[in-house]
């Protein structure tokens, strides 16, 4: 009997919980709580859900958070490097190699994978500036920003939106520009020309 009694499962697990939320509900002397009788009455009327099955959406609500906030990092990991980093490298393999003298045997496929290593170098440099900004989109969201930060990476990558590039040739591009401009006129200020 003892060892029924300690058994670990799933059900023993989920009634913890439930019990856990009922004891929520009481006071110190086991009266109920106004204030926490009223907010379960409130949500029970809207819902029209009775209240072990209100317990029963916290505890499903609670569980996939705490599902997903561990999943986020494979999810990110999976879809925002390595499945690019795979057409990356499939696209560079498919470079086409010069025959005689720097002369390309098939020029169009050169052409088409130009097009390819182009959206490749543009969604790389936009991750890389993306990667510079993550502590503060950890720090206002929590979990929820990989989600959105892988969300957008597959936007970069898609080929029927053209993200990277959009994003490469709208912000990246011209800031990069205007930053080297601005460090080429500092580093010129200080250049000693020799006699």
């Amino acid at each position: 009997m003892a060892k029924a009694k300690n058994q670990n499962t799933v059900g023993s697990y989920y009634q913890t919980v439930v019990d856990s939320f009922w004891k929520l509900t009481q006071g110190q002397d086991g009266q109920k709580v106004d204030s926490m009788e009223a907010l379960i009455v409130k949500l029970e009327t809207l819902t029209h859900l009775r209240r072990d099955q209100l317990a029963q959406v916290a505890i499903l609500f609670f569980g996939l958070y705490f599902v997903l906030s561990a999943l986020d990092g494979v999810l990110y990991a999976a879809f925002g490097v390595c499945y690019p980093l795979y057409l990356t490298v499939n696209a560079w393999r498919a470079q086409p190699e010069p025959v005689v003298d720097g002369e390309y045997e098939n020029v169009t496929n050169g052409f088409d994978n130009m097009d390819q290593m182009r959206h490749w170098v543009a969604y790389w440099a936009t991750y890389a500036v993306i990667s510079q900004i993550d502590w503060i989109g950890t720090a206002l969201t929590g979990h929820v920003y990989l989600f959105v930060k892988t969300a957008f990476l597959v936007y970069l990558y898609l080929p029927q939106t053209s993200g990277a590039l959009t994003v490469f040739e709208a912000f990246i591009k011209p800031s990069t520009i205007a930053v080297g401009q601005t460090i080429a006129s500092s580093v010129s200020k200080y250049r000693t020309v020799p006699e």
